[in-house]
């Protein structure tokens, strides 16, 4: 096997176990499948681990272009540029999850985030989220090398996907609102906003 086909196959393993610890932890909180909730907690309105499309995003679509790009690029991680980035990437996803933890004090309940506590599974996917992001905007705004080229246009189409199914729940309570319709076309307008900058063939 390859050094790139090694490295793609660690980093794969990494962000697919990262992945199976918050399914176990949401299984140990009683939240992994909708059978569970139901048989621990009694509810129907709620969202399992399993229901969450980001999830499935994840595994899918994140983890396997995160390991792409780890095998294939030198990323400067520890540099001043990728050191700042890190640091503004913290901040959003301390900011999203205090966010989206105050929103679920009245919302339907969920695997990472519930009754206004963010749950341990919902804490590794935080730090899943940070190490993911961390990869991706290094890759888009120059922090690998060499330079990113038409690959952008094939991860950027695959991000479009994950755009999509991230705010998806597989439950017939779940439904297209204009709040799901907003988040994802702005992530959608900003994947594509900075891919057309950042583009070079």
């Amino acid at each position: 096997m390859s050094h790139t086909a090694t490295k793609f196959l660690v980093v794969l393993l990494i962000g697919l176990g990262l992945v199976v610890i918050q399914g176990v932890l949401a299984w140990g909180d009683g939240f992994l499948s909708k059978e569970q909730i139901k048989a621990i907690y009694g509810l129907d309105r709620a969202y399992s681990f399993l229901q969450h499309g980001g999830m499935w995003a994840d595994v899918l679509i994140v983890v396997p272009i995160v390991a792409w790009i780890i095998s294939r690029y030198d990323v400067s991680y520890l540099s001043k540029p990728g050191l700042i980035t890190l640091g503004v990437i913290l901040a959003v996803v301390i900011v999203a999850g205090v966010f989206f933890r105050n929103a679920a004090e009245a919302g339907i309940p969920e695997a990472h985030t519930r009754g206004g506590k963010t749950t341990p599974a919902g804490i590794v996917h935080g730090v899943f989220a940070l190490g993911m992001a961390w990869t991706m905007l290094l890759y888009y705004f120059g922090g690998v090398e060499p330079r990113a080229g038409a690959d952008m246009l094939v991860i950027s189409s695959a991000l479009t996907i994950w755009a999509l199914m991230g705010v998806m729940k597989f439950n017939p309570i779940w439904a297209w609102d204009k709040t799901a319709i907003t988040i994802v076309l702005i992530e959608i307008g900003l994947i594509w906003a900075v891919t057309v900058f950042r583009f070079k063939p």
